[in-house]
């Protein structure tokens, strides 16, 4: 019975227009309805992603940068990673991301991407990130978020330059 009961209460709530109803079966009470648009999370590329420099591996291996800058290397990239570095030394990616106060969000990074040198790639993977609050007020808060990854680096990679970009999302919760 307390199925049926309830079944009947749900079918009796309809929208559109208030049929008339005859004085005294009838209750009416107001109701009230509101939303709040907030502004998007702001996010500017302050830096840029750097692996350095490293010596053509005759093995394949990887450079592994961490949000923090660490840099280590496997297989073939072995001792690379300790060459004298140009002023474009290894460094992560560096964000500043303005966001509504106390709004939690995830930034949302690609899995894989391509660095290019002509005919020639290698991948970018495993991206992590590291986030600092930097400063806030009653409205917004502003963080740094600092960006590292995997770079594969093939057997005789060619020389050159490589390069690729990259996307971040934010999404808030």
């Amino acid at each position: 019975m307390k199925l049926i009961i309830s079944l009947c209460a749900a079918m009796a709530f309809t929208t559109g227009s208030a049929r008339a109803a005859s004085s005294g079966n009838a209750a009416q009470v107001g109701g009230a309805a509101q939303a709040l648009v907030i502004a998007p999370a702001a996010m500017t590329n302050t830096g840029t992603l750097r692996f350095g420099q490293f010596v053509q591996p005759t093995a394949a291996g990887t450079l592994v940068l961490t949000p923090a800058g660490g840099l280590s290397a496997t297989g073939g990239m072995a001792g690379n990673q300790l060459i004298a570095q140009t002023s474009g030394g290894p460094a992560p990616g560096t964000f500043q991301i303005t966001s509504n106060a106390n709004q939690a969000f995830t930034v949302y990074a690609p899995t894989s991407l391509t660095l290019v040198n002509g005919g020639s790639t290698m991948t970018l993977n495993n991206m992590t990130g590291a986030l600092t609050q930097i400063s806030g007020s009653s409205t917004t808060t502003i963080y740094t978020l600092a960006v590292g990854g995997t770079l594969n680096v093939g057997a005789n990679q060619a020389l050159g330059t490589y390069a690729g970009t990259y996307t971040l999302t934010t999404l808030y919760q």
